[in-house]
């Protein structure tokens, strides 16, 4: 006679799925955490004869730059803005090819980032990094292109993106840099259409 053995399967079953859960559970805290750059949101205003760009991004340095950031190495991230004009029967036409670069750089003897906009020579300080790059995150009127660049009637595309420019590393660094995913900080372009 033959007896049947209680089965180990179900137990060990629940906490697998149990584990998997709790993992899927964090992963977005874990996805959002991850370093990068990424373009949310992003519009063009006319204003007094102007266009001005309004963006929202997100701004998340790896644990390498930051370490670098650190060290006395100033970073310097690039804003670049490009409209063209679309033709089916030729290349796009580049109506405006528009960039801003910000370099960052921590002071340790007064223990403050400083936020310098390299177009027009402004500087910010911050206690804190996140604090520096929330300030950065949010773009708010840059002036970007005149109304008589673009013509009405016409449709335009706009795109978008930031990066970490490592031409702008001292020398030894680069190398380094071009080596690393971890100094590949670039978002992918942002696109969306316009009508004067």
């Amino acid at each position: 006679m033959t007896t049947a053995r209680p089965r180990a399967m179900p137990p060990l079953l629940c906490v697998w799925l149990w584990a998997v859960l709790c993992l899927l559970g964090t992963a977005p805290v874990v996805a959002d955490e991850a370093p990068g750059f990424e373009v949310e949101s992003a519009g063009l205003d006319l204003d007094e004869g102007s266009y001005w760009l309004s963006a929202a991004l997100r701004l998340r340095f790896s644990e390498e730059t930051e370490a670098a950031l650190d060290n006395g190495v100033p970073l310097t991230l690039e804003l670049r803005l490009e409209i063209v004009q679309p033709r089916w029967w030729w290349w796009d036409a580049e109506v405006v090819n528009f960039s801003n670069r910000y370099r960052i750089r921590y002071h340790a003897l007064s223990r403050r980032f400083v936020l310098t906009d390299l177009n027009s020579g402004e500087s910010r300080s911050f206690a804190r990094l996140d604090s520096l790059l929330r300030a950065l995150s949010e773009v708010e009127g840059l002036l970007v292109a005149r109304e008589e660049d673009l013509s009405a009637g016409e449709r335009y595309q706009v795109r978008l993106r930031v990066r970490l420019d490592t031409e702008a590393l001292p020398q030894p660094l680069q190398a380094v840099a071009y080596m690393s995913p971890q100094w590949r900080l670039q978002s992918d372009w942002y696109t969306w259409h316009v009508e004067p």
